[in-house]
């Protein structure tokens, strides 16, 4: 199942029409999320920098944005929400994280609203499928094709 989700998403890695299921969806993001993560550690362990967390980030946020995108349109919502939510989760993470004072006890927060920039959408993409074809195309299968 995780091959045929990555395979839908890397042949679909631009496409904004149509339906993706959550099967799909939550697949790639978690792989995503796993090359971001290994990326970072070797960023911070061996090149100290962010190198190759920004690399891999720029080459799957077309990816990651057009399976969002599609997951909300599986949903029944329109998928320009889903770029509209992370803009807005990150800009309030920015404003707090560059527009208050370093200290200690600011530091959970900005932490939970950079966190909150990711679990927002992802909530989201929880909802259940619309039964059917909706406006967006026909109902994925619960496989990946």
């Amino acid at each position: 199942m995780f091959h045929q989700a990555m395979n839908a998403c890397i042949c679909k890695f631009a496409t904004f029409r149509g339906r993706a299921s959550r099967p799909e969806f939550f697949w790639f993001v978690g792989a995503f999320y796993a090359f971001v993560t290994i990326a970072y550690w070797f960023d911070a362990y061996v090149l100290r920098g962010l190198l190759t967390t920004l690399a891999v980030g720029l080459v799957l946020a077309c990816p990651v944005l057009a399976v969002f995108w599609r997951r909300f349109q599986d949903a029944g919502l329109y998928g320009w929400i889903a770029p509209s939510v992370f803009l807005a989760s990150y800009l309030a993470a920015f404003a707090y994280w560059h527009f208050t004072p370093d200290d200690l006890y600011s530091l959970p927060f900005q932490r939970t609203l950079e966190n909150a920039s990711w679990l927002i959408p992802v909530l989201i993409a929880l909802l259940p499928s619309q039964p059917g074809p909706n406006k967006y195309g026909p109902q994925p299968n619960e496989v990946p094709q």
